[in-house]
């Protein structure tokens, strides 16, 4: 037996909630990009801070 949902391939399926789960947004979308959360990636894991060469590498991305 297959899944309900699954009997469609390659077509879009139309919502299956009501309007009223729909939220309310009163704010206008902005169009700025997304700036980026992190300075350096990579030393925001605790694995990677304890490593030199990663340190090392983080350093010489960093310098670009």
């Amino acid at each position: 037996m297959v899944a309900p949902n699954l009997l469609s391939l390659d077509e879009r399926e139309p919502a299956t909630f009501g309007p009223s789960l729909k939220p309310e947004v009163k704010e206008k979308v902005s169009s700025t990009p997304f700036k980026t959360a992190v300075d350096n990636f990579y030393m925001t894991n605790s694995i990677t801070r304890a490593s030199k060469i990663m340190a090392q590498c983080s350093s010489q991305l960093l310098k670009k």
